[in-house]
């Protein structure tokens, strides 16, 4: 499943892009009802589900990018890619310490699955900016931090053990954006 054949993806996974949906929709494509007992997807999703509360407790998520083989026919995903995209100025705004050590946790990726959960999340802080305003540093690293996630999130590479190769960085399947907590200023 998800296997590259003859150069391209096989149809498990969405087609390349971003693509809207609810958190409803991700779970009823995903996470089907079983006939008995809780699936392994379900516990993924489960995870999934109460680490974003407990980062929503903390400070408002725009939206969040789900990727990777959860979203995929792959009957037992490792755990959910997530890219929360947090509004920064409530971010910049917290002033509790372990607050913002609670969000940090959120930002080294692979850190929940070290406390069993299978969640491997990342944080990309959003603010608006005005088109035609001047542009800062901060500007740049945040728009290259939006491009880079976007590009991530649609790359596949079926051998991990090799390394990666020109072909392995097209963008070759999708991943889902779910709004939240909205984009406001």
């Amino acid at each position: 499943m998800g296997d590259k054949l003859n150069g391209q993806i096989s149809d498990d996974f969405l087609a390349p892009g971003r693509h809207r949906w609810t958190m409803e929709q991700v779970a009823e494509k995903y996470c089907p009802p079983a006939d008995y007992g809780i699936t392994h997807r379900q516990e993924v999703w489960s995870h999934f589900q109460q680490t974003t509360s407990w980062l929503r407790s903390v400070v408002p998520v725009a939206a969040v990018w789900i990727g990777g083989s959860f979203l995929s026919s792959k009957e037992k995903p490792s755990d959910v890619d997530a890219v929360y995209i947090v509004r920064a100025k409530e971010y910049d705004q917290l002033q509790d310490e372990q607050a913002k050590q609670t969000v940090g946790l959120f930002a080294g990726g692979g850190v929940f699955k070290q406390k069993g959960l299978c969640v491997d999340s990342y944080v990309l802080p959003w603010r608006p900016r005005p088109s035609n305003g001047p542009e800062t540093d901060r500007d740049h690293i945040e728009l290259a931090n939006r491009g880079y996630w976007d590009d991530w999130l649609q790359r596949y590479k079926a051998d991990r053990k090799t390394l990666a190769t020109e072909e392995d960085a097209l963008p070759v399947r999708g991943y889902v954006e779910v709004v939240l907590d909205g984009f406001t200023a």
